[in-house]
């Protein structure tokens, strides 16, 4: 089997994993807090910074496309570094939360979907190396949780507006 089917199987895995592991362990700890759910969200993003390791000499191969390697590297790190701003300013209960929340979601997103056709269009999983599982297992733990970040913050709009 080719490395990008292997690379298909196990993000598809990671998929299902992560769609399990965000409904019925994260989202249920934080029942009844709108703020607490979005933080334990939110938390999980501050580790994207990992995606700077593709720097590190034979973490990925040799011919890892650099068209690939350093928008992922630098928009997962904007996307860290928003994440945890948005965490910080949820725990100080400001005003400008909520937006932040959607700024880092946005960028993200976009990211993480920028990221994906690269992978597609640059053939990447030959070259993955040690970052096979992040691209295979975080990656997709990442996707599900933007979903669900959205899907709140499009909620609890929703609900703001009939009160």
């Amino acid at each position: 089997m080719e490395p990008k089917h292997y690379f298909l199987l196990a993000s598809t895995m990671g998929a299902i994993a992560s769609t399990l592991l965000v409904k019925d362990v994260l989202l249920p700890r934080g029942k009844g807090s709108f703020t607490k759910t979005l933080q334990g969200l939110l938390l999980v993003h501050v580790f994207r910074f990992v995606g700077m390791s593709m720097y590190i000499p034979n973490v990925v191969g040799p011919e890892m496309p650099q068209a690939f390697v350093f928008p992922a590297v630098w928009g997962d790190f904007t996307a860290a570094l928003l994440a945890l701003f948005a965490y910080l300013l949820l725990s100080r209960g400001s005003r400008l939360a909520i937006p932040a929340v959607w700024i880092f979601n946005i960028e993200g997103f976009v990211d993480l979907l920028y990221a994906a056709v690269q992978a597609l269009t640059l053939h990447i999983a030959a070259h993955a190396g040690l970052m096979f599982i992040i691209f295979t297992a975080y990656a997709p733990l990442l996707v599900v949780i933007h979903i669900t970040v959205f899907r709140l913050l499009l909620r609890k709009r929703d609900t703001a507006k009939v009160e």
